[in-house]
């Protein structure tokens, strides 16, 4: 595409450490390294979170930011002042609550002669074909009351607009509700929807504008309008406090008539203030067809109503039979937890007896193991006994037997004489 083939010739411009806001899938600078830059990335959030909000975006890769910050509402509270040599806001400050605002904040965070690079869709070209552009008024408005979200009268604007109303999706939630629903609302803040519309020439202005009103000292490097890519508006600044903000219009004009050919289309606040009263005619019109609609929906919301309110009194009475329910439950339960506290008294007293006597049981055991080798050790020794015992027994009885004959033959008359007479001879 031609705009991707010019953005690569302002790499040149480019030097240091820079920041790439909201790059989405698309980084402005494919391979840093191979340039010998250095940049950091911030996003709204996180390669997930991208993945959810846009499941219609099939197989596509988002860029890992260094920082995850809604540059809307906070601006860009991560960076110091003066801490980066360049500044990518491409296609960004369509997107953003209070577009002054975020100039603001990449002016603070420019170091000097930081290079800022800023461009937009052209009007004409995307998907805001036939919305009313933003004027510069209502810009300087949003800076001075310092707005910081986006409203949801801008989203519903956004939603009608002539392009986006044909899109599958929000033509079916369009058919199926007369009244946008708030979670769809959300959703489409979420996926950054164009809060605001410009076309090349009238974009040129305005940044020229808030530039010399407030002293925000940036030089003219370069431009490109739809007419030289066929799609968007690009301003190339530098950060120069030696630069007069008032000869901004000049060098815009001459660079403008070099690049195009052209001289630059007259602009001025008071044009732009009756395209705010014809705007707000159109939208006064349109609050009007709108008060009837809602008087339909009014007069259907209090039918329904009606139907909830006797449900409610349905369910009223179920609840209360369940309550009452409840109520014996909870009467059961504080009996059964008595209950169940005496049990678990009675189980503790229990263990505690049981710990007790298997202690006792073990002493016990250990005083049967003792007896058992002892009585072992005594059998063997009774075993020895009992032998000797049998062993003399026999002795004994042999020697009784003996004994028994010895005997017979000392009381027998034979040998009785015999030893008369021996006892006489002896006594001779």
């Amino acid at each position: 595409m031609a705009y991707l083939k010019q953005r690569i010739n302002y790499i040149r411009f480019f030097t240091g450490c820079g920041l790439d806001i909201g790059s989405f899938d698309k980084p402005f600078i494919p391979n840093p390294a191979q340039y010998n830059l250095k940049v950091n990335y911030v996003d709204r959030f996180s390669p997930s979170q991208l993945k959810q909000l846009f499941p219609d975006i099939p197989s596509f890769e988002p860029i890992t930011p260094d920082y995850i910050c809604d540059i809307s509402s906070e601006g860009l509270p991560f960076a110091q002042n003066e801490s980066y040599d360049f500044v990518i806001c491409s296609h960004v400050l369509e997107h953003v609550a209070n577009p002054f605002f975020l100039i603001m904040e990449i002016y603070r965070i420019l170091k000097e002669k930081g290079i800022f690079y800023l461009a937009i869709p052209d009007s004409r070209f995307s998907d805001d074909y036939g919305r009313p552009q933003t004027t510069y008024l209502e810009l300087v408005d949003l800076l001075h009351q310092d707005v910081r979200s986006i409203s949801d009268e801008q989203v519903c604007s956004y939603i009608q607009s002539p392009k986006v109303r044909e899109y599958s999706q929000v033509k079916d939630v369009l058919t199926k509700y007369d009244k946008i629903p708030k979670i769809f609302i959300e959703t489409i803040k979420n996926r950054s929807l164009h809060v605001h519309v410009w076309e090349s020439v009238r974009f040129f202005h305005h940044i020229c504008q808030f530039i010399t009103e407030h002293s925000v000292n940036f030089s003219l490097l370069d431009l490109a309008e739809w007419e030289d890519n066929g799609y968007e508006a690009v301003l190339l600044l530098r950060k120069d406090h030696k630069y007069s903000p008032h000869r901004l219009l000049i060098d815009l004009k001459n660079l403008y008539l070099i690049k195009t050919g052209k001289e630059l289309p007259v602009w001025d606040k008071i044009s732009e203030s009756n395209d705010i009263a014809l705007n707000h005619e159109k939208t006064l019109f349109s609050k009007t067809n709108q008060n009837k609609k809602w008087r339909i929906e009014i007069q259907r919301y209090k039918q329904d109503m009606i139907w909830q309110k006797e449900q409610t009194a349905k369910w009223w009475g179920e609840a209360q039979k369940l309550l009452q329910d409840f109520t014996w439950q909870k009467e059961q339960t504080t009996k059964w937890w008595g209950e169940a506290q005496k049990l678990l008294q009675d189980f503790t007293w229990q263990k505690e007896q049981t710990t007790k006597w298997w202690g006792e049981a073990q002493k016990l055991l250990q005083e049967f193991t003792w007896q058992k080798e002892q009585t072992t050790k005594w059998w063997g020794e009774v075993q020895r006994l009992l032998q000797d015992l049998t062993w003399q027994k026999e002795q004994t009885t042999k020697w009784w037997n003996e004994a028994q004959k010895l005997q017979k033959e000392l009381i027998h008359p034979k040998n009785l004489k015999k030893q008369t007479v021996k006892t006489k001879k002896e006594n001779l």
